[in-house]
């Protein structure tokens, strides 16, 4: 995966924090019904604090993952 041009591109933007990111939310939708998560703002501050991380920079992260066609919102 960390192969993939879009995961570099997010590497290098984000480093290795948007690659953990990115699996993070994998593993949340691979555990979603359907694939499928809300991505509201009680949503973002969930997972965000799951995840260990500023809710603005996760938000930033996934529109970022939106904008290379890493996750479709």
């Amino acid at each position: 995966m960390r192969s993939d041009r879009k995961i570099i591109a997010l590497r290098a933007k984000y480093g290795l924090e948007g690659y953990a990111i990115r699996c993070m939310v994998l593993e949340t939708l691979a555990w979603a019904e359907n694939f499928t998560i809300s991505f509201d703002e009680m949503e973002i501050e969930l997972l965000a604090w799951d995840f260990w991380i500023d809710s603005d920079l996760f938000a930033g992260i996934v529109d970022y993952m939106v904008r290379i066609n890493l996750l479709q919102v």
